[in-house]
């Protein structure tokens, strides 16, 4: 029997304590979806998933006879996505941010007193969503009615060290990791070797992902320009033995998204959390990664 089958969507691993997203049937492991607003493969927001008994069973049982033991999940991955609710009796935030979307936000001032000190929102915090929407399009507009509902729902990451505002255009390794870089694209990138994937690579030289690698994939309709890398069948094994094997924070899990998988920190389920770790980042670039901007 074939074990891609029972492969969750985001670690690609075998399913451990497997659910179904109610939408769209796709299978996961349990422990991802704390950190989930959508479904990673459909988008239905908010992310609704049912526990998948029988699966469970039959996963038990391809294991038990493949002789395969299921590792606890790794202990590395650190909480560091925060959810804050306003509820109606909520007038003010009390924070301010560096600028407005399209793009994530930075807190750059908390008022005294006021609910988001309360709550504990600090300095340097990331907005992601409000209510369950990404911000890295959204129109300042939209955004400020966002603020004025009731229920408020918000999503930041920590930051460490400072995070540059959305409309700064500062760059960090945390902020690529945070917000994907959305107008550094070449306009004719349409074949592997794109102007665009030469940026973050030494002497800038193209990228040619070598097919014992895996492949880069041009995107198509509103990704037209960007990448999906690909890794092949023994490379995604070696990514994998490195993240078992490797202490760095950063090395936490092979993701997988819509720009391909990598192996990244605990963030990789929701932004371009690519490892800084010198070996797994030689991996990620192998595939056609592009440090710069990880869409191209």
């Amino acid at each position: 029997m074939d074990t891609k089958l029972f492969e969750c969507a985001i670690c690609l691993e075998m399913c451990r304590e497997c659910i179904n997203c109610q939408q769209c049937n796709q299978i996961l492991c349990k422990s991802h979806a704390k950190d989930l607003n959508r479904c990673p493969v459909c988008r239905d927001t908010p992310f609704r998933f049912q526990e998948n008994v029988a699966l469970r069973r039959i996963i038990a049982e391809l294991k038990d006879r493949m002789g395969i033991a299921t590792p606890p999940p790794s202990p590395r991955a650190e909480e560091s996505r925060l959810e804050f609710e306003a509820d109606d009796d909520v007038n003010t935030l009390g924070l301010s941010f560096a600028a407005f979307p399209p793009g994530y936000p930075e807190v750059i001032r908390v008022k005294e007193g006021s609910w988001a000190e309360s709550v504990g929102i600090q300095v340097g915090y990331v907005l992601c969503e409000v209510n369950g929407e990404d911000l890295e399009e959204m129109s300042k507009g939209v955004f400020l009615e966002h603020l004025k509902a009731r229920p408020l729902i918000l999503y930041f990451e920590r930051a460490s060290g400072g995070v540059a505002g959305a409309a700064t255009g500062a760059s960090s390794a945390l902020r690529r990791a945070v917000q994907a870089p959305t107008n550094s694209r070449a306009p004719n990138a349409t074949n592997h070797t794109s102007a665009a994937a030469t940026n973050g690579y030494p002497g800038g030289a193209a990228v040619e992902v070598q097919a014992r690698f895996g492949e880069r994939i041009p995107c198509t309709g509103r990704r037209d320009g960007e990448f999906k890398k690909v890794p092949s069948r023994d490379f995604m094994t070696e990514m994998k033995s490195h993240t078992r094997s490797c202490s760095h924070a950063g090395c936490g899990h092979v993701w997988n998204g819509p720009w391909g998988s990598f192996i990244g920190g605990a963030n990789g389920t929701t932004h371009f959390d690519l490892t800084e770790c010198p070996e797994g980042k030689r991996l990620n670039q192998l595939t056609g990664w592009n440090y710069d901007d990880p869409r191209c």
